[in-house]
């Protein structure tokens, strides 16, 4: 049996978002609770690789973002509602959400 470690982090304890480009490799981290605009673009100037290209379509929807942009849009609210939570205990729900990470 081979002994596995993991890490179970809640979403209240993420301190950073870092994106990374696919192609230059530079970073833009912040933190979740200042959540940022994807920007469209890689903000590496020598770069400027497509990052969350414009929606084209005459009436887009929340669900026509890329799974990525919804994932932080999702961050974002969840954090949102933890604050809204803990200033009226009437809304607690009953779990929290973990998540796992490996341990490398």
């Amino acid at each position: 049996m081979t002994p596995e470690r993991r890490w179970m982090v809640g979403i209240e304890e993420i301190r950073t978002i870092s994106l990374e480009c696919n192609e230059c490799k530079v970073r833009l981290s912040y933190s979740p609770d200042e959540m940022i605009d994807l920007p469209q673009t890689c903000p590496n100037s020598l770069c400027r690789s497509v990052w969350n290209p414009p929606n084209t379509k005459a009436a887009p929807t929340e669900f026509d973002a890329p799974a990525s942009v919804r994932l932080l849009r999702a961050i974002d609210r969840v954090k949102q509602e933890k604050r809204a939570i803990e200033a009226n205990s009437t809304l607690r729900q009953g779990f929290r959400i973990l998540l796992g990470f490996d341990e490398r």
